[in-house]
């Protein structure tokens, strides 16, 4: 949501929502939003990074979250997925096809911002607040072991990550994959915190 409150009369002022996170219709739902997002002014907009994940139910495995990065163009209608791009797959950094690359950079440009699917650990979900600094985006996420449906059960602790993308693109920025060399990747994306 947005709230424009510049007007001195409380009464001009107003709440837009500017994305929904589970559009309706869409069997994949249940994504929720519990922590502050992290704000970059651009040129003609503002960059809105915010990720999902249920604290409520931290062992949740059913709903693959996501990484947002979501254009505040002043749009006084929600956006959904459909209006960002889809980077999960790391393709800018993947695809050696120039249309490929030149269609997701000119999406990147003139679209709404981007997402990634967090579906490569199953129920990992963003559990605290992003940061973005020096043109990085910082992202914790948190993925249960389910050793036993106790959470109090020792060994059910989970593995914590770091992510840190381009806060425009969404691509590694860190060589946290030392198997590919110099190569960033989508390896490279996230580390291991413990």
């Amino acid at each position: 949501w947005r709230f424009s409150i510049g007007d001195s009369d409380p009464h001009n002022w107003k709440g837009y929502r500017i994305f929904s996170a589970n559009e309706s219709g869409s069997t994949d739902v249940g994504r929720k939003i519990f922590y502050k997002p992290s704000v970059v002014l651009e040129p003609g907009y503002a960059m809105v990074y915010f990720g999902t994940g249920d604290r409520v139910h931290p062992l949740n495995l059913a709903v693959v979250d996501r990484m947002y990065a979501v254009k505040d163009k002043e749009q006084t209608s929600a956006k959904f997925e459909p209006d960002l791009v889809d980077l999960t797959d790391d393709t800018l950094q993947t695809s050696t096809d120039a249309t490929t690359l030149q269609t997701m950079a000119t999406n990147l440009d003139t679209g709404f911002g981007w997402y990634i699917k967090l579906n490569v650990n199953t129920g990992e979900k963003a559990l605290s607040s992003p940061l973005a600094y020096n043109k990085v985006v910082y992202f914790t996420t948190y993925a249960p072991n389910l050793t036993s449906t106790d959470p109090c059960e020792p060994g059910n602790l989970g593995v914590s990550r770091l992510y840190a993308l381009d806060y425009l693109n969404g691509e590694a920025v860190m060589n946290y994959d030392k198997s590919n060399g110099a190569t960033l990747a989508g390896s490279d994306r996230s580390t291991v915190l413990g």
